[in-house]
C-alpha cells in the first residue's frame, strides 16, 4: 500500500551499588508522526543476601504502537488502531543455580484480533500474570543444562482467555562439550493449551517439538554444522 510511519526514540539508563544492593532506573521518549508521543520508565532494585542468593524486584510502564501489517494488511487491517499501553510489574528469587520470578502485567487497549482475524482493539484493561521457574547448571564436566517453565493466565475485561496466549511451557535444553571441536545440543520445547478463539473451539496447543544440532570446528575461521528440527516429525500449528 505504500504506506509509512516515521517514528523515533531516546532513552537513557542509570544503575548504582550500595554494597549489597543494585538499583537502576530508564526513562524513554518515543516520538511518532502517527500517533501521541509517549514516556515510558522503569524502576528496579536487586538486593544480594550472599553470593548465592538474591532478591529483585522491578516496575514499569511500556508502549507500544501498532506495526504497518496490523494497520494495513488488506482486508485484515485496521487503521483505527491505537497503541498499546502497559504497567507491569514483577519480583524475583534467585538461589544459586535456581530463579522463580513472578510477573503482572495490565494493558490497555491490547491489539488483538476478532472471529474473522481482523486486526481489533481489546476493550478495557487485560491483565496477564504468572510465574516463571529457571534452572541453568553444568551439571556434568561439559555438559550444560538449562530448564524454563512458565505458567501463566491470560484474560481481558470479560474474564475470557485471551487468544494465543500459552497457558503453560516448558523449555529444556541440553549442551555437550567433551569432544574436541564438537558441540552436540538439543532442545525440547513443549506448549500446552492454547486456544486461537474466545469460545475454545480452535485448540492449536499441547505439543511437544524436539530439535537437535550438531557443531564442528574445521579450524578457527571455519565451522560447519547439522541441524534437524521438529525430529518427531510432529504435526502442530501457532495459529489456527
Amino acid at each position: 500500500n505504500k504506506k509509512e510511519i516515521d517514528s523515533s526514540g531516546y532513552y537513557i539508563t542509570n544503575s548504582n551499588v550500595f554494597g549489597k544492593l543494585v538499583l537502576s532506573e530508564s526513562l524513554r521518549y518515543d516520538k511518532y508522526d502517527l500517533f501521541d508521543d509517549k514516556t515510558t520508565w522503569k524502576i528496579g532494585a536487586k538486593y544480594n543476601f550472599t553470593q548465592d542468593f538474591s532478591l529483585s524486584a522491578n516496575y514499569g510502564t511500556a508502549y507500544k504502537a501498532p506495526a504497518l501489517y496490523q494497520l494495513y494488511t488488506p482486508y485484515y487491517g485496521n487503521e483505527n488502531l491505537k497503541p498499546e499501553t502497559t504497567k507491569s510489574k514483577d519480583i524475583s528469587i534467585s538461589y544459586k543455580h535456581l530463579k522463580a520470578t513472578y510477573f503482572y502485567n495490565e494493558i490497555t487497549d491490547l491489539i488483538g484480533s476478532d472471529s474473522n482475524y481482523n486486526y481489533t482493539q481489546v476493550d478495557g484493561i487485560s491483565k496477564i500474570k504468572g510465574y516463571e521457574i529457571n534452572y541453568q547448571n553444568e551439571v556434568h564436566q561439559d555438559l550444560l543444562f538449562d530448564l524454563k517453565y512458565m505458567n501463566q493466565s491470560a484474560k481481558n475485561e470479560k474474564q475470557e482467555d485471551l487468544q494465543r496466549r500459552i497457558y503453560e511451557n516448558l523449555k529444556i535444553n541440553a549442551d555437550y562439550y567433551g569432544i574436541a571441536k564438537w558441540h552436540f545440543g538439543t532442545n525440547i520445547n513443549y506448549v500446552g493449551e492454547r486456544y486461537d478463539d474466545l469460545a475454545k473451539t480452535k485448540q492449536t496447543g499441547k505439543y511437544t517439538i524436539v530439535n537437535a544440532v550438531a557443531n564442528y570446528e574445521i579450524n578457527p575461521n571455519l565451522k560447519t554444522y547439522l541441524k534437524i528440527d521438529n525430529l518427531t516429525d510432529r504435526l502442530y500449528q501457532e495459529v489456527y
